[in-house]
């Protein structure tokens, strides 16, 4: 079975699943589990972490 949760973020509609339960984890068991999965090098989380970084470093360095 898994959960799904669905956020409207501006015009975007953005459905989440899962089947790891992590959405009803507490913010620190995601934190955690997130983690986890980048220390053990799960490719996906590996990108999606590198990606973020590009996103946060350019808005930062827009900023200047």
């Amino acid at each position: 079975m898994s959960d799904s949760v669905t956020l409207n973020l501006g015009g975007t509609k953005v459905t989440l699943h899962s089947k790891t339960g992590v959405l009803r984890m507490s913010p620190d068991e995601r934190k955690e589990h997130f983690r986890k999965l980048q220390e053990d090098g799960d490719p996906v989380i590996c990108q999606l972490a590198t990606t973020m970084t590009k996103i946060i470093t350019k808005k930062l360095s827009s900023k200047e």
